[in-house]
Order: C-alpha cells, then sequence, then structure tokens
C-alpha cells in the first residue's frame, strides 16, 4: 500500500520541496500557508488518513474487529499529535528549510521499487518453504494410509504437523479429492493476486475455483493459483 497508494504522496512532496528550495535560496521572503508547508502538510496528512483508513478496512475483514479498533486508535493518537505539529506551521516566522517533502518524496519511492523488484522472489521462498514444510505432512498421511489402508478424513488429530510459517499463512489446508487428497495453504504477498493458493495433489486434479491464473510449482504435483 505504501509502495503503490503512497505515490499519491510523490506530486506533494514534489511541490513542497520546490517551496522549500526557494526559502534556501532566499526567493520566499515571507511566509505564508504554502510556503510554510502548512497547505501541503494538511493536503498529504488526508491521504495518508484515507490510506490508513483503508487498511483498517482490510484488517477488519482479514484479521478480526479487535485489529481494526487497535489501527483505528493509533491513527487518532497520531493524528492528534501531527494536527499539534501542523497548526505550528502557521506560526513560523523564520525561513528554514523542512526535510517533511524529502519523506514524502523517498518513502513512497523506495517502497514501490522494493514491491516491484523484491516481494516476487520473496514470495517465491515463501512458497518453496512452505512447501518445503508440506511435503512432512504428505509423508505424515501417506505413513498413515500405509498404516490404514485409507486417507485420513482430517489431519487434525495428527499431531506435531508443520505449519507453513509463512505470512498470511498459519496452517494446511486438506481434503480428500476421490482417490487421492488436496493439500494446500494461502499466501497474500503476491502484488498480482489477492490471495495465492497453493495446492498439491498426487494425480494433478487440483480445482481451485475462481482463479484467474494458474502455475506449475517446481516441486512436482504442486501448483499455485492467482485468484481476484
Amino acid at each position: 500500500m505504501t509502495g503503490y497508494m503512497g505515490l499519491l504522496l510523490v506530486p506533494i512532496g514534489i511541490f513542497w520541496l520546490i517551496e522549500e528550495i526557494k526559502k534556501l535560496a532566499g526567493t520566499n521572503k515571507l511566509l505564508n500557508n504554502w510556503n510554510s508547508g502548512f497547505y501541503f502538510a494538511i493536503a498529504a496528512t488526508c491521504i495518508c488518513t484515507f490510506l490508513c483508513l483503508i487498511f483498517t478496512l482490510a484488517l477488519s475483514f482479514e484479521v478480526g474487529m479487535s485489529a481494526s479498533i487497535v489501527s483505528l486508535v493509533i491513527i487518532v493518537v497520531v493524528l492528534y499529535k501531527l494536527c499539534k505539529a501542523i497548526r505550528g506551521l502557521r506560526h513560523i516566522t523564520k525561513p528554514k528549510f523542512n526535510a517533511t517533502p524529502l519523506y514524502l518524496l523517498s518513502i513512497p519511492l523506495i517502497a514501490f521499487t522494493v514491491s516491484l523488484f523484491f516481494v516476487s522472489p520473496v514470495s517465491e521462498l515463501a512458497r518453496n518453504y512452505a512447501i518445503k514444510q508440506g511435503e512432512k505432512v504428505i509423508d505424515a498421511i501417506e505413513s498413515y494410509r500405509d498404516q490404514r489402508g485409507s486417507y485420513p478424513q482430517s489431519i487434525e488429530y495428527l499431531y506435531d504437523l508443520p505449519k507453513p510459517s509463512i505470512m498470511g499463512s498459519d496452517k494446511f489446508i486438506y481434503e480428500l479429492n476421490g482417490d487421492a487428497y488436496n493439500l494446500s495453504f494461502v499466501q497474500h504477498q503476491h502484488l498480482g493476486a489477492t490471495r495465492e493458493v497453493v495446492m498439491y495433489n498426487k494425480n494433478d486434479e487440483q480445482n481451485v475455483k475462481g482463479h484467474f491464473a494458474a502455475y506449475d510449482a517446481k516441486q512436482p504435483h504442486w501448483k499455485y493459483y492467482w485468484q481476484d
């Protein structure tokens, strides 16, 4: 969100920085609400508040109301402190360089660059790690079948099974599928999809509804799907 929606702050940072450079050059001798940064600060705060509210709304769906309430409290506290600092811009009497526009420029651009070039590799690393964990679960399931003659109805009672242990995924999802089964996990890291469902089926009979793209993982019988 910082990398993409945060780009809305870049134009504000550019125009604000121009005013700050003018102050250093001695061009702006008389301060007003523009060259003091007051109006720019209000605009940037409104955009940041809007983005944070979107994030809070997403938290309520993905995590729960408790997380969104904590987020709202943090937003209110930060806004209270910001408002005091912004009001102070109206009372500046001497031209002094304000570094805030540098942050408005650098943070979104750095976040955008990182998300553009590094999120996909990190997502692949996370996927491969979780698949490696899933192989241990598969061994336990196959061992159960060798001992009992059929696959388990559920893996919840199979003790000491590893978890995916990646961001956005705290467990493996197991379901019988014909004479085999599906073992899957979900991650939320890839930029091209809201959800990435990674699924194993030894007969390659995976079926994920609502996906707009499907790919073969590097490991045999594993595939991953992107959903809206």
